[in-house]
């Protein structure tokens, strides 16, 4: 479709939206560990244009990924304390649905937070490690375009030097 050499605008968006339930398996003063589970919904678009605008080659998926998630905080000292949270799901597609598509998939959202609540105001201030990853490979129904084989790993490192205010 696109000659080679051709100069082009390329997009890869895989904006989402989480929902997750967590039940509490032990609380105390001092600790808490919660599981559960997540379901993320994406929306990936993968698109090449030719800088012409001339030649146009988008795809589109809107779906479900489920996962599992845990929670755990602990207080260390007075009023300092650390937590973990993590969202994660590893998927053989062709095991989970049945179908013929030789597609391996992942996603990791894992954070590493500590903190100290603060004693003249509702809150707390934080330092939070986050990694963010996962993506596929494999090859699924082959498309107009191509033969069907995707591998796209994204992995990303966010640290944050963050506040939290309890208001209710």
């Amino acid at each position: 479709m696109f000659a080679q050499g051709t100069p082009l605008d390329l997009t890869y968006s895989f904006p989402f939206y989480r929902f997750s339930w967590l039940r509490r398996l032990s609380h105390s003063p001092t600790h808490s560990f919660e599981i559960g589970l997540s379901l993320q919904i994406r929306n990936a678009q993968i698109t090449f244009a030719d800088r012409k605008g001339d030649l146009l080659r988008e795809e589109q998926d809107i779906g479900p990924v489920p996962a599992f998630k845990v929670r755990l905080h602990r207080s260390i000292h007075d009023s300092y304390w650390i937590g973990l949270e993590a969202d994660g799901m590893y998927a053989p597609v062709r095991y989970i649905n049945g179908s013929d598509s030789d597609v391996e998939g992942a996603i990791l959202d894992a954070s590493l937070r500590a903190g100290r609540d603060l004693e003249q105001l509702p809150g707390a201030v934080y330092l939070n490690l986050r990694y963010l990853g996962g993506g596929a490979e494999g090859t699924s129904d082959p498309g107009q375009f191509g033969d069907g084989y995707t591998e796209n790993w994204l992995h990303f490192l966010i640290l944050t030097l963050g506040m939290q205010a309890h208001v209710f």
